[in-house]
């Protein structure tokens, strides 16, 4: 039998009993439902309308790219619960290397004023972390918040340690994570070197005006009936990945393993116009300027005042799960202006420069345009200037201001989710002098390439920044990602800095 509920539930499965005045339903035998984007297995499902609906007996939940296999999972207006349950990123085929077993898991609405905000409150108790199949730890109460946001619920940064080598550290020890204070989000790191003083960085960014809504390419369809609770909401709640516009195994869905930012970030453009402002303070910041990889740089309080807008007719995302739209939605031109200002003192070792350095900045680019089917070009402008003051008597040689203006042009062409070469050629103009050594260009002619080969099984990555007028290579990164089943870790290795890097990526989660 298959069953249509509220053309919102698909349900598969041998037997069906039910009363449908009351909307009451025990559905048995080998039962597979789907909804929107979440689909699920079990031996038997029961439900009662739109006020409770339960699961039981071998209950197998996914949405992309979660697994959730539990003996029983209750869905009601106050809340999901499930008991018994384990949690992982792999296919649901594979036999998973990395898992969370769980002894309850439960998801409520968060309140205030007797009003729901929008955020839903996790807790899971019981929880035990298996790697390769080995208990590693045990955690009695672990809880969470997730925030929903438009266009599918934001990406939180999960706390990690860290232990690592560097040359210019040694061995040192790290966390990070993200918090909030006063209403304001924060996002914090800590290293401590072995040998040598403590280092930080924290940062903070709030959105201080918020442009008009883009207008879209089409009129929206109409809004769907009101129901009086969607019983899936909450299960939708659970994942922290923002919901893919492409279909799994589409090119543009590209995994960028190598630790530097790659130079074309199709989904992470500003949507609408806004400006931020944030604070910033760090301690022993590694620079490069003039050749030197032998510098620390104190950065006392910064303040940063940034934003962005639209300077063309901008057109909404499409509706997820249409890759022809998506790319129908990058074929069209749209100009983004910037602009950037911030004050700062910094000292810079082992020169002992001492000074206050104010920095504006203006920009112009677009947002990844499509040249081909999966191939994005991305051009760009930005002019620099850098005023210096209360600049100490050990300050090398130069003067109180230094600018620069740089024009870029990006490509990049995907081949497969793991796949992908690019290119991005910078020219620059720079004028004045700098008494830092840290903040002075590398080159005025820059060609940096970027290479990815590899499958879902293994991955090897490397990038090259080169300077294209006295010929040679300033810098290279290469990765190297063996994927397991639910998490990948990355191996990376930074010629400029001697640096050795370790990092895990689970998919969904941000570290």
């Amino acid at each position: 039998m298959s069953l249509n509920y509220g053309d919102e539930l698909t349900v598969d499965a041998a037997h069906l009993e039910g009363d449908p005045f009351r909307s009451r339903y025990d559905v048995t035998g080998g039962v597979r439902a789907h909804a929107h984007d979440t689909s699920l297995t079990a031996d038997r499902l029961h439900f009662e309308g739109l006020e409770r609906f339960g699961l039981t007996e071998q209950v197998m939940l996914t949405r992309r790219p979660f697994t959730v296999r539990a003996r029983r999972i209750e869905f009601q207006p106050t809340g999901l619960t499930a008991t018994r349950a384990s949690v992982t990123t792999a296919r649901p085929q594979d036999k998973p290397d990395i898992e969370l077993r769980v002894s309850t898991l439960t998801v409520t609405p968060e309140q205030t004023a007797g009003r729901e905000t929008g955020r839903q409150r996790v807790i899971l108790r019981d929880v035990g972390l298996y790697l390769l199949h080995n208990h590693v730890i045990t955690l009695r109460r672990l809880g969470t918040t997730l925030d929903n946001e438009p266009g599918g619920p934001a990406r939180r940064q999960a706390p990690h340690p860290s232990v690592g080598y560097s040359g210019r550290y040694g061995v040192f020890v790290g966390y990070g994570s993200s918090a909030k204070l006063a209403g304001l989000p924060l996002r914090y790191s800590l290293i401590q070197p072995l040998h040598g003083s403590p280092q930080a960085r924290v940062t903070s960014s709030q959105t201080l005006l918020v442009g008009p809504a883009l207008r879209p390419e089409t009129p929206p369809p109409p809004a769907p009936p009101a129901r009086p609770h969607d019983y899936l909401a909450t299960l939708r709640a659970l994942t922290t990945a923002p919901r893919p516009l492409l279909p799994d195994g589409d090119p543009l869905l590209f995994h960028d393993f190598l630790p530097d930012p790659n130079p074309i970030r199709l989904f992470d453009q500003p949507p609408r116009a806004n400006a931020t402002a944030s604070e910033e303070a760090s301690y022993h910041i590694e620079a490069t300027g003039r050749g030197r990889n032998d510098l620390y740089v104190s950065r006392y309080p910064e303040v940063i005042l940034a934003g962005s807008l639209p300077v063309t007719r901008a057109y909404a995302l499409p509706a997820p799960g249409d890759p022809a739209a998506f790319r129908h939605y990058l074929r069209h031109v749209v100009l983004y202006a910037g602009a950037e200002a911030g004050v700062g003192r910094f000292h810079e070792q082992p020169t002992d420069i001492d000074a206050t350095r104010q920095r504006y900045t203006v920009r112009l680019g677009t947002r990844p345009l499509l040249v081909g089917p999966n191939t994005v070009l991305l051009p760009g402008f930005a002019a620099t200037v850098n005023r210096y003051g209360g600049i100490g008597a050990n300050r090398a040689s130069g003067s109180s201001s230094y600018s620069y203006s740089q024009y870029s042009l990006a490509l990049n062409r995907y081949f497969s989710p793991y796949s992908a070469a690019g290119v991005n050629y910078i020219v620059s103009q720079p004028a004045g002098d700098s008494p830092f050594n840290f903040d002075v260009l590398d080159t005025t002619r820059e060609l940096d390439g970027r290479v990815q080969l590899g499958n879902q099984k293994l991955a090897v990555a490397a990038s090259v920044r080169y300077d294209a007028l006295h010929p040679h290579v300033i810098d290279y990164t290469l990765a190297v990602a063996p994927g397991l089943h639910g998490f990948t870790p990355v191996f990376s290795y930074r010629f400029f800095s001697r640096a050795f890097g370790i990092g895990v990526e689970i998919p969904g989660l941000t570290f």
